[in-house]
């Protein structure tokens, strides 16, 4: 994207605008950053909004915002509320006519010249005035948008008014076809009953059967006003009907479905929560999606711990996973901690061999750190394991071979790693011959001496691909 946006700009000068940057993602934010960098040497201009109420101590933003203030070209603007004046013009092109000042000074003093809340409260005030001239409510602050939001909902019908607050659930972009399975209704009966919803402007048709809130805040409204269990309950029907409206092409919709099974998982609907969550992390990890994919293996584990089941092996291999998305992140320090909670849950589960590949991914991501205790729980897992050859085996040797550059004696390196790869090779285990090798050359890497056994390595029997955590479903 970052490519197209700046080519882009070559052919014809741009200009960017992002709205509500408080809800970006991580990957959307590095998206920002690493345009900005660019900025002073293309034609492209970005305009970014956020709410500076939303920006949370910690959060994404907060550190993508102290990286932009770094740039000289970057500019910052604060905004303010509109002045009555500015809610004068405001409601003047919206109603074609000045409103009374008294009628402007109340807005003023119930809105603070929230440009959302001005526009919200004058549509109330159209609406309930009719023709008797626009006057003055009395809304309070700061449930002004809520009430005001309140109000023209109130005058739906009720069928339109349930299929609004069902639709919340959903998103703020939502299909026809969803509403109607959750709602167990005909399809054609939601068209019917959204149009009242559209012509009073709270949503707006996107095409095809789809739709789209027209703002938020509304949404928002519509969903804190649905009770705890029965919000339980539109989670679980929302990922029901995902399922069954998208189960021919279901990738495409994992991770709503992740989200409404774990949303509802306190239902007792545990397994669909694990497996959607899982499902969902390995389909953003294969498209690099790894922020994503960080989200829902945290979902994961949040699910079966709330189940009293923080001993399940699936916790371990969630936490593995998460630490290697983490890691291909470039979140090292993440990663690490991550790895040790994987360590600790497999080492309560007393497997061997998955303690093994775990504390080799730990040693591989901490490789500029000391490594004894990791070296450590290699040497007392390989004590563990059965005598003789083994694929399993071979690896850990591997691993301690790569742990021991910095502290050991190049000969017992050299040891190591010809132990490890002729075993793999004796084994004839492919995943076990790519690992053997590349931690060979790992820990072998800075030794003029070695050159001669680094030639006389196996040649992998398939091409090799980095190391995976904890192999296994879930």
């Amino acid at each position: 994207m970052a490519q197209f946006l700046i080519k882009a700009a070559q052919q014809v000068p741009l200009v960017v605008i992002i709205d509500n940057l408080h809800w970006a993602d991580v990957p959307s934010l590095s998206l920002l950053e690493f345009l900005s960098h660019e900025l002073s040497r293309s034609r492209m201009l970005i305009v970014a909004t956020y709410r500076d109420g939303e920006v949370a101590r910690g959060s994404a933003l907060l550190d993508a915002l102290g990286g932009l203030d770094r740039e000289a070209h970057v500019q910052r603007v604060r905004l303010k509320g509109l002045d009555e004046a500015g809610i004068g013009a405001l409601a003047g092109h919206l109603l074609d006519k000045p409103l009374p000042g008294r009628v402007i000074d109340t807005i003023y003093e119930q809105t603070d010249g929230n440009p959302l809340f001005v526009i919200e409260l004058l549509k109330v005030l159209i609406e309930e005035s009719r023709d008797a001239g626009i006057e003055p409510i009395a809304v309070r602050i700061p449930d002004g948008v809520r009430e005001a939001i309140g109000r023209r909902v109130g005058r739906l019908d009720a069928a339109c008014s349930e299929l609004l607050t069902t639709a919340s659930v959903l998103g703020r972009d939502f299909g026809a076809d969803e509403v109607a399975a959750m709602s167990r209704i005909g399809r054609d009966a939601v068209l019917d009953a959204l149009e009242g919803a559209v012509r009073a402007d709270l949503v707006e048709a996107a095409g095809a059967g789809r739709y789209r809130f027209t703002h938020a805040l509304i949404r928002e409204t519509l969903r804190e006003e649905i009770g705890t269990l029965e919000r339980l309950r539109l989670h679980a029907r929302a990922g029901d009907a995902l399922v069954e409206i998208h189960g021919a092409r279901l990738e495409r919709v994992l991770t709503r479905v992740a989200h409404h099974y774990f949303e509802s998982a306190a239902l007792g609907e545990v397994e669909k929560a694990v497996e959607f969550a899982s499902r969902a992390a390995a389909a953003a990890a294969a498209v690099h999606a790894y922020e994503q994919a960080v989200t829902h293996y945290d979902q994961l584990i949040d699910v079966l711990e709330w189940a009293g089941r923080p001993d399940d092996e699936r916790v371990a291999r969630a936490h593995s996973l998460k630490g290697d998305a983490l890691l291909c992140s470039g979140r090292v320090d993440k990663a690490t901690e991550a790895l040790l909670q994987a360590v600790n849950h497999v080492q309560k589960l007393g497997d061997v061999s998955q303690l093994i590949d775990v504390v080799s991914l730990l040693i591989l991501t901490t490789s500029d750190g000391p490594q004894q205790a990791h070296r450590k729980l290699l040497e007392k897992a390989l004590q563990l394991l059965p005598a003789g050859d083994g694929a399993t085996r071979a690896r850990a040797l591997a691993s301690l071979a790569f742990s021991m550059r910095s502290s050991g004696t190049p000969a017992s390196i050299q040891a190591l790693v010809e132990e490890a790869t002729s075993m793999a090779e004796r084994v004839g285990d492919a995943d076990a011959q790519c690992f053997t090798l590349k931690m060979a050359i790992l820990a072998l890497r800075g030794q003029p001496e070695t050159l001669e056994q680094r030639l006389r390595l196996p040649p992998p029997t398939r091409p090799c691909m980095r190391p995976k955590p904890m192999p296994g479903k879930f």
